[in-house]
């Protein structure tokens, strides 16, 4: 190992970075069954959410629940607690409903 090589192995360590040696499941994803075969340049799990497609689908059943758990004086961060949903998508819904 030169010195060069040796100063960084102690610059990850001392910082706390992995060497790539992790021991994890490689599973993949939808779209190759493995990490190391996928053939994608850039990671889809590594993407922000909003490309990816649609997050929580949600019901008629769950929009009205928002609607009245709002008109019941719930704030915002209990609605999407109590539903598992996005800050965004029960601004959206209260304001659809014009609350």
């Amino acid at each position: 190992m030169t010195a060069r090589a040796s100063m960084a192995a102690l610059w990850r360590k001392v910082n706390g970075i992995d060497d790539g040696n992790a021991d994890y499941p490689d599973t993949g994803c939808h779209e190759s069954p493995t990490c190391l075969a996928c053939t994608l340049p850039v990671c889809i799990e590594d993407l922000p959410r909003r490309y990816e497609g649609v997050g929580t689908p949600i019901t008629p059943e769950m929009s009205e629940q928002i609607r009245q758990m709002r008109s019941e004086g719930h704030q915002v961060r209990e609605i999407t607690a109590a539903l598992g949903v996005s800050k965004r998508t029960v601004e959206r819904h209260v304001k659809k409903a014009g609350l």
